[in-house]
C-alpha cells in the first residue's frame, strides 16, 4: 500500500522546537492550571503519550488524543484512556502522511472522545490540528524537559500552521 507523505525539513523541525503556545512548566502542571488555560475552549486535543496520560490522571478527558506508544523515541505502554472512537494511522518519523491528515479531519466528525493511534510518530500532528480544527480549540502537547504547551487556536495560529504546512506541500 502506498503511503503518501510530506517530509518536514530540518529548518521547520528546528522552528517547531519552540512552543507554539503558552508553556506550563513541568512543576506547575496541575488540574487547576490546565483547566484555567483551556477555560472556554470548544474542544481539547492532546498530542503525545505523556500529555494524554497526564490529562487523564487529572480527570481531564480530551475530545481527541493522539498517541504512538513511544516517549522520547522509547517504547512505552499506551496511556490508559477513555475513547469511543479509535482511528489507526501510519505516520513515519519526520513526515506528515496523508493518512494522518485524514485522521485529524475524520476525528472532528466522529463521536468523542476519539483516540488516534499512530504507527510511527505523532508529534507533528499538532500542526495539522492547528490548521484544520476550529478557532477556540485547545491543543496540548509536551515540550521535552520543560512542561506542557497549550496552544489555543486563533486566527494567527491557524494562519501560521497553514503557512508552515503549505511550505512542505500540504494544502
Amino acid at each position: 500500500m502506498n503511503l503518501e507523505t510530506y517530509q518536514v525539513s530540518e529548518e521547520l523541525r528546528r522552528l517547531l522546537k519552540a512552543p507554539l503556545g503558552s508553556l506550563i512548566l513541568a512543576d506547575e502542571v496541575s488540574k487547576s492550571t490546565v483547566e484555567e488555560r483551556v477555560k472556554g475552549c470548544k474542544l481539547i486535543v492532546a498530542v503525545g503519550d505523556r500529555t494524554t496520560e497526564s490529562l487523564f490522571s487529572m480527570n481531564i478527558v480530551p475530545d481527541v488524543h493522539v498517541i504512538d506508544g513511544l516517549e522520547k523515541r522509547m517504547v512505552r505502554d499506551l496511556p490508559v484512556s477513555t475513547f469511543v472512537t479509535e482511528i489507526r494511522v501510519r505516520n513515519p518519523a519526520g513526515f506528515i502522511s496523508e493518512e494522518a491528515i485524514g485522521a485529524v479531519e475524520e476525528s472532528f466528525q466522529r463521536q468523542k472522545p476519539v483516540r488516534i493511534l499512530v504507527e510511527g510518530e505523532e508529534d507533528l500532528l499538532a500542526l495539522i490540528f492547528a490548521a484544520k480544527y476550529p478557532e477556540g480549540t485547545a491543543i496540548l502537547y509536551g515540550q521535552p524537559g520543560e512542561g506542557v504547551v497549550v496552544l489555543i487556536v486563533d486566527r494567527v495560529s491557524k494562519e501560521l500552521a497553514v503557512g508552515l504546512l503549505r511550505d512542505i506541500g500540504i494544502e
